[in-house]
């Protein structure tokens, strides 16, 4: 464990248990899909249809940008996870006996003990989004970020579920996957344009199938993953 771990989580750590009220405030925040997932996934929803009406060649950049942040949550979400189960095991702040985590109340930590907490897949998530909707909009990609790190990131930290190095190398891999996405000519021929061809062919399916991906996006797939995980345990 490091100094910079401990030292931020110990400060945090220090307003835990002095108020039930705030503990349940925060822990909520936390477990709310709709703030933390949401709130901000339905910005694409707003720029893909915030069409330039004089400006066809931008209307049609807004909506490629809008994919392409799509598929960098997407492989954000995918890598984050593989990353969790494939990295040695660290164990979360709430469960690391060395650390005499004071748990918030009403916090258990068992459904945590099997959890690896490095990188954050939510981190990885977030900053994807949030970098992607920052190279659509600056100033509304700088609101993210901020409501980002004060919905998502604080409340992570506070709870001990994860340390503050999990968040920075879960926000630096979800940065670097957008960031390469956006500039792939490649996924923006092949992927990219198809899809944009197809939304206007087929809208009605399109539209179907766009609102289910940003419906299980903004809940992290918590959905899919317990079917996964059910549909594991009963198939022989």
């Amino acid at each position: 464990m490091n100094a910079f771990d401990t030292s931020i989580l110990a400060y945090f750590n220090g307003f835990a248990r002095t108020s039930h009220h705030f503990d349940y405030l925060v822990w909520t925040i936390s477990e709310n899909h709709f703030l933390k997932g949401a709130v901000p996934i339905t910005l694409l929803w707003f720029f893909w249809f915030n069409k330039k009406e004089k400006n066809e060649a931008a209307s049609l950049l807004l909506r490629e940008q809008v994919i392409i942040t799509l598929l960098s949550c997407f492989a954000a979400i995918f890598i984050g996870r593989a990353l969790a189960l494939t990295l040695p095991f660290r164990p979360r702040p709430i469960t690391n006996i060395a650390l005499h985590f004071e748990i918030p109340y009403g916090l258990g930590h068992r459904i945590f003990d099997s959890m690896s907490s490095f990188p954050s897949d939510h981190a990885t998530f977030m900053l994807s989004l949030a970098t992607g909707i920052w190279l659509i909009s600056k100033r509304v990609g700088v609101a993210t970020l901020f409501y980002v790190i004060v919905i998502v990131f604080l409340p992570r930290i506070y709870l001990g579920l994860h340390y503050p190095t999990d968040i920075i190398a879960g926000a630096a891999i979800g940065v670097l996957i957008t960031l390469i996405l956006h500039n792939n000519k490649i996924i923006n021929k092949q992927v990219v344009t198809p899809l944009i061809v197809w939304s206007e062919k087929s809208p009605a399916l399109f539209y179907m199938l766009f609102f289910l991906t940003t419906y299980e996006m903004a809940s992290m797939f918590d959905d899919l993953r317990i079917l996964f995980h059910i549909a594991v345990q009963i198939i022989p």
